[in-house]
C-alpha cells in the first residue's frame, strides 16, 4: 500500500511539473 501511495504522490509531482497549469 505504501508503495502505491508513493507512486501516486510521485505521479502528482510529475504531473505538476509537466502541467504547471493544473493546480487544484
Amino acid at each position: 500500500m505504501l508503495t502505491v501511495l508513493g507512486f501516486n504522490l510521485m505521479g502528482d509531482g510529475l504531473r505538476a511539473v509537466l502541467d504547471p497549469r493544473i493546480k487544484n
